[in-house]
């Protein structure tokens, strides 16, 4: 098991880029069979717009409390509805495979 908390937010990269520009995973390419993981564990609101702004500052890999891992799969289970790819999807369990 790679991580199980709560978190404020975490994406899958197969590529640098999600969410209209957004470069979550700076270091992600697309054709080297890895799936990228960037998690933010939950963090308190009041730290939110420190987060945002190191997000578009392109550097959220940077935080100390952010984990960053490659992997070639990986299996999600949230208790939470998601966003996938621009899609809603329910509480459930993923397998993400390259």
């Amino acid at each position: 098991m790679l991580f199980n908390d709560q978190v404020t937010l975490c994406a899958f990269c197969n590529g640098r880029f999600y969410g209209g520009g957004f470069q979550i995973s700076p270091k992600s390419k697309i054709n080297d069979g890895l799936i990228d993981m960037v998690i933010l564990p939950k963090v308190n609101r009041l730290f939110s717009p420190y987060y945002i702004y190191k997000i578009l500052r392109k550097d959220l890999i940077s935080c100390k409390d952010v984990v960053v891992k490659q992997v070639k799969e990986c299996v999600i289970t949230t208790p939470a509805a998601m966003n996938l790819d621009g899609e809603k999807k329910e509480a459930a369990k993923y397998h993400l495979v390259v």
